[in-house]
C-alpha cells in the first residue's frame, strides 16, 4: 500500500478547508450553501424572514450564516403554504426560490418550512 507523504496530505487539507471556507454558510443539517444555485439557474434560499414591507414588494431573508438575501415580490410569486405576502410573520423560517435580474434578485417562489429548518 503506498503511503501519502505529509506534504500531500497537508495540501489536501488546506485545499478541502479553503473551498469549505469559499462557500458562505454550509449548514450542519444537510451541508447545503445558501444562497445555492439550483440546476435551472434559480437560486435557493433558507432562513428567517427578517424584514417584509409587503407594499413595496420586498422580503429580507437572513440565513443562518452568512449575509442576508434582498427578494423583490412580484404578482408572479408563488407563496407556497401561504396565502400572500401579508400572511408572513417576521423571523417566520422561510425558503425562498428565485432569479437575479439585472440588479435585482426576484422571488420565483416563497415557501414557510418548519421551524428548526434553517
Amino acid at each position: 500500500m503506498k503511503r501519502i507523504s505529509m506534504r500531500n496530505y497537508l495540501g489536501y487539507f488546506i485545499t478541502m478547508m479553503l473551498l469549505l471556507g469559499a462557500t458562505g454558510c454550509v449548514s450542519a443539517r444537510n451541508s447545503v450553501s445558501y444562497p445555492a444555485l439550483q440546476t435551472d439557474g434559480s437560486m435557493i434560499v433558507k432562513g428567517k424572514g427578517v424584514k417584509i414591507l409587503v407594499a413595496e414588494g420586498i422580503l429580507k431573508i437572513k440565513p443562518p450564516k452568512g449575509d442576508a438575501v434582498v427578494v423583490k415580490l412580484t404578482k408572479e410569486t408563488i407563496f407556497k403554504n401561504i396565502g400572500s405576502a401579508a400572511e408572513i410573520k417576521k423571523y417566520q423560517p422561510l425558503e425562498v426560490i428565485y432569479v437575479v435580474k439585472g440588479a435585482e434578485n426576484i422571488a420565483i417562489s416563497v415557501k414557510i418550512i418548519a421551524e428548526g429548518s434553517c
